[in-house]
């Protein structure tokens, strides 16, 4: 959880993120706050969550990171959607792909605060 401090999550995953095919995986509101972050990635895809019980959709969520891994062999995939992101998480690192699970530390991402006292 070091990336909770602030400074800490940009400069650690820079190096793996900043020339691939992210795919975020995350409810609307984080979608669209990291969509504000302009040409930080080589390209970025989202498949939009439910805020809560992401896992009732599931099925759905893996379909759509399938069908954005077939399209580009560059990809990382990001979670931030609950248990159901470390269940499909495991799914593709399984099948070889590069899955991050950051939990509430993605916010980070967009709005630079220190989350250092939710530890």
């Amino acid at each position: 959880h070091f990336f909770y401090f602030k400074d800490k999550m940009l400069t650690f995953f820079e190096r793996f993120i900043k020339n691939k095919n992210v795919i975020f995986v995350t409810n609307k509101e984080t979608v669209n706050n990291i969509k504000q972050i302009d040409g930080y990635f080589a390209s970025v895809n989202f498949v939009e969550t439910l805020e809560k019980n992401a896992f009732s959709e599931r099925g759905r969520i893996s379909n759509q990171i399938k069908d954005l891994l077939n399209k580009n062999d560059n990809s990382i995939v990001i979670f931030s959607c609950g248990p159901a992101g470390k269940d499909i998480a495991y799914e593709y690192a399984v099948k070889g792909f590069i899955c991050y699970d950051l939990g509430f530390g993605l916010r980070y991402l967009y709005d630079q605060k220190d989350y250092s006292h939710v530890i």
